[in-house]
């Protein structure tokens, strides 16, 4: 009888082993698929290496945050989604952070997303037309980072103007944007700079900017006179009354 005891916690332990071990195994990441956006034809094998390392791990103890943080070091691309697919793959979404803005801080040419992230850094200006150069004037810059989101001095304003961009897709019909901010005679414009010529001045965009924005290339894109598109400019404010008008100066004949 009392063998017969042992005997039977013997095969419970060696049943409990064996349920360990096939939990551990099934449960183990055999795969990390993982579907990528890119813009361009970017190598994406490192980023791969790195999410591979998580093959043979147990899945229950691999995070979101875990996937987040092997590709965070790849500043030009973002993990969209991360979910699983039990018992052992996990699936993860990535794409690449298309570059819209360049500036200059301290002699560093960075490189941005439309969000405001910096995703590189350059040795100059780019004379491709999806990039726009931007100038801060009466801004400044608190923190420009690799990884990180451009911290200025006007947050709301600089963000403001992000967004009014991120509207018009400004690729490819602005050359350049200046952030104006001069407190000593309350002046705060932003400054598109088409390719065309036309300067869009636009008063106080940190209010309502998306609605002058919308009238700015309305005024803008509909205009019947040719010669209007050279070297003049829209100048966009908000009236007393509360209307947003667009206007035209300066026109060349």
């Amino acid at each position: 009888m009392k063998n017969g005891k042992i005997y039977a916690i013997m095969i419970a332990i060696a049943f409990l082993v064996a349920l360990v071990f096939s939990c551990v195994f099934l449960f183990s990441v055999s795969r990390v698929r993982t579907v990528y956006s890119v813009y361009s034809e970017s190598d994406v094998s490192e980023i791969q290496k790195s999410l591979d390392a998580f093959n043979g791990k147990n899945i229950f103890f691999v995070s979101e945050n875990d996937i987040r943080s092997a590709v965070s070091g790849y500043t030009r691309f973002k993990v969209v989604s991360v979910d699983k697919s039990y018992p052992n793959v996990i699936n993860v979404n990535i794409e690449e952070r298309r570059e819209v803005y360049r500036f200059s801080y301290e002699g560093v040419v960075y490189c941005m997303d439309e969000t405001g992230f910096i995703i590189d850094t350059a040795t100059e200006f780019s004379e491709d037309r999806d990039i726009i150069a931007i100038e801060f004037d009466g801004i400044g810059i608190i923190s420009a980072k690799l990884g990180e989101a451009l911290e200025t001095s006007e947050k709301g304003f600089f963000l403001s103007v992000l967004e009014m961009a991120k509207y018009a897709n400004l690729t490819d019909c602005i050359k350049s944007v200046t952030f104006r901010d001069d407190k000593s005679v309350e002046i705060k414009e932003v400054v598109f700079q088409t390719y065309t010529g036309v300067k869009i001045i636009v008063d106080k965009p940190d209010v309502r900017g998306l609605d002058k924005m919308i009238k700015a290339f309305d005024v803008y894109d509909n205009v019947t006179v040719d010669y209007y598109k050279t070297f003049s400019q829209i100048l966009v404010i908000e009236q007393a009354t509360g209307e947003i008008t667009a206007t035209w100066e300066n026109p060349k004949g």
